[in-house]
């Protein structure tokens, strides 16, 4: 039987970016949505377990579209490493019960707002626009743990790559022009009207607080509390707390950021042409982890 390694204190650490709180978001290709930062776009597949990157980046509004190609949930989590450092000096400090053991191959922030697509389930698909993310090396992250209770870093979910210095002063380029804008009120947000015919939607926080942000839409017939539940369960059991929830997540991504939303970021969410039903934009404050909230709205 396979050895169980639950998520280790210096794992746990910077795991903080997860998007534990949320409950659901969609299923559709993202044809329909704008196509913007083309000239500067990193795809990401996310497989199990293991991340495929494609393309050169560079400082300045970057296109990242994430890709569920395996099984199981994945999350991108992104941290600025310190130069020449590599997967398996990343992987021993994050299996290390030390947590400072990270801190020494980190070149910044591991919080710090960069704009990355959110957590997704099977066969789902995110993508971003965000202007956030500074030349550097970086390394991507899943956290997710696995149902016999290894972390996903360490069966080889760590991969590393440069974004490049801003060419011709991209990197004080504003980000491209949204088809509207959903902001993040002080207990619920303000979705456009349009948001069900997809594109590209700028997101703004005017609550005086952090706040993450996901999209989801709910099976018919499930409710919030369904979907909340579920995943609750699920992310517990990933940090070795408690038993994977049975069944099937009744819910499914569209979109959102993984990172957390402070008044001074921002990020263009790109999102596919919804198809019909019941939808939900869900936060979890960071302040004291608490002030779950939603707003509902229906695609007809």
């Amino acid at each position: 039987m396979m050895q169980q390694r639950r998520m280790t204190t210096a794992a746990l650490a910077l795991a903080l970016v997860l998007v534990t709180g949320a409950a659901a978001c969609g299923d559709d290709d993202d044809d329909s949505a704008a196509d913007t930062a083309s000239d500067n776009r990193l795809d990401i597949v996310a497989a199990d377990y293991s991340f495929a990157l494609s393309g050169e980046v560079h400082e300045g509004p970057m296109r990242i579209d994430f890709q569920n190609a395996g099984a199981e949930f994945h999350v991108p989590a992104l941290f600025p490493i310190a130069a020449g450092v590599t997967e398996q000096q990343l992987i021993a400090a994050f299996e290390s019960e030390d947590e400072s053991a990270a801190g020494p191959l980190l070149a910044g922030d591991p919080e710090a707002f960069r704009g990355m697509p959110p957590f997704i389930d099977a066969a789902s698909s995110a993508s971003v626009v965000t202007n956030s993310i500074t030349a550097g090396d970086y390394a991507l992250v899943c956290f997710v743990g696995t149902a016999d209770g290894q972390p996903h870093f360490s069966l080889g979910m760590v991969t590393t790559f440069t974004v490049g210095a801003a060419p011709d002063g991209a990197a004080a380029e504003a980000l491209p022009d949204a088809d509207g804008e959903i902001v993040i009120n002080d207990g619920s947000y303000t979705v456009p009207d349009n948001i069900g015919d997809g594109g590209s939607f700028l997101v703004r926080n005017v609550s005086g607080q952090p706040h993450e942000i996901t999209i989801g839409r709910l099976h018919e017939g499930a409710t919030f509390a369904d979907a909340e539940g579920w995943i609750n369960q699920y992310f517990a059991a990933s940090f070795g707390e408690g038993e994977f929830p049975a069944g099937e997540w009744p819910a499914d991504i569209v979109g959102g950021l993984l990172d957390t939303v402070g008044a001074d970021d921002q990020a263009l969410i790109v999102l596919p042409k919804l198809s019909k039903g019941s939808y939900i934009v869900v936060s979890e404050s960071e302040d004291d982890g608490v002030a779950l909230f939603r707003t509902d709205f229906t695609v007809d």
